[in-house]
């Protein structure tokens, strides 16, 4: 596959996934469907762990005894939030293509 054909369809998939969370608030469970949960902050969890957070970041949290709830909540340290803040909250608003954590 060439570069251009990556590209494009790197391209195609974040216009995919922006449609995608457009239509809805909550997006998904293991078939892509989308659906509606009870607790807004479920939904945002599933997301984050479908669609935004790292290998390296779901190492980071488990190493530093937290979840994405904790995350989420601030129920964090000053030394946690450096990294939630410095890394993982610009890492998940550039691949969302906007400004939505931190």
């Amino acid at each position: 596959m060439s570069a251009k054909t990556r590209i494009e369809e790197a391209r195609r998939d974040r216009e995919a996934l922006q449609a995608r969370m457009a239509q809805c608030q909550f997006v998904c469970d293991d078939e892509d469907e989308f659906r509606w949960f009870e607790n807004a902050e479920e939904g945002t969890v599933l997301f984050i762990k479908k669609y935004l957070r790292t290998e390296e970041q779901r190492a980071w949290l488990y190493e530093q005894d937290l979840s994405l709830e904790d995350v989420l909540d601030g129920r964090t340290n000053d030394v946690h939030g450096v990294y939630i803040r410095g890394v993982m909250f610009p890492d998940w608003n550039a691949k969302l293509g906007r400004h939505v954590f931190g």
